[in-house]
């Protein structure tokens, strides 16, 4: 008898430990896990994120620029500091905050969702692409609304009439353009240049004026936006 009792109170000890541990893997899993987890399953980057093909994925930019830091005659450059706003729909990225802990914005590093292919035509460096800059964050709204505002130091080519040197004045084209996804795909319907609220002024140079226009190009029979700031 004293030896029944002994083993049915080492049974009991050793049941109620391995229940302790169970209840550790049930805690719930956080809700911005469970939502990321939800929106990029099956998720694929390198598609343009449309429920429909014939959908056009409407873009729209600002060019905020921050400072000009050199306008070379000698090597027809212009190096200006610059954060290009980018906002566009994700149709593939939406969800109901009801559902997710009441959250409406996700942050996410831009190289796990799809940006516009979009590059500066006239750089002057071997950094065209903005997919170096964009390879940071971006914010999602739960309506599919991405926004991502890269930001670099940017040389253009620019080409300058020095006969009035010191006294001349320039004007300087920087051109945004994508060459691979036609105007039926991808269009941009918005575009913006503007000084930044903190633009810090050249000591040689008076930047008097910044513009936008947009131009449509051709290329081997394939329609693409093209966007043309300038400042002068």
């Amino acid at each position: 008898m004293r030896r029944a009792a002994h083993l049915q109170y080492l049974q009991y000890v050793v049941l109620g430990f391995l229940g302790g541990v169970e209840c550790v893997t049930f805690l719930e899993e956080p809700h911005q896990y469970r939502l990321e987890r939800t929106l990029f399953s099956g998720y694929k980057p390198h598609l343009r994120p449309v429920l429909d093909p014939n959908t056009t994925t409407n873009i729209t930019y600002t060019l905020v620029i921050t400072a000009v830091h050199e306008l070379d005659e000698m090597h027809q450059t212009l190096v200006h500091s610059s954060y290009l706003s980018l906002s566009w729909m994700d149709q593939l990225l939406v969800w109901d905050p009801g559902q997710y802990g009441d959250i409406r914005w996700l942050e996410v590093p831009t190289e796990m969702i799809w940006t516009p292919n979009l590059m500066f035509v006239n750089s002057a460096s071997d950094k065209r692409s903005l997919e170096p800059d964009m390879s940071r964050f971006a914010f999602i709204n739960s309506s599919g609304r991405v926004v991502s505002a890269p930001f670099a130091v940017r040389t253009t080519s620019c080409s300058m009439d020095i006969t009035f040197y010191p006294f001349d004045s320039q004007v300087c084209v920087v051109t945004l353009e994508s060459w691979s996804s036609p105007e039926s795909e991808m269009n941009v319907t918005d575009a913006e240049v503007k000084l930044d609220e903190w633009y810090t002024a050249n000591s040689e140079w008076k930047l008097e004026e910044v513009a936008v226009e947009d131009v449509e190009s051709i290329f081997e029979d394939c329609l693409t936006p093209d966007t043309t700031s300038s400042s002068g």
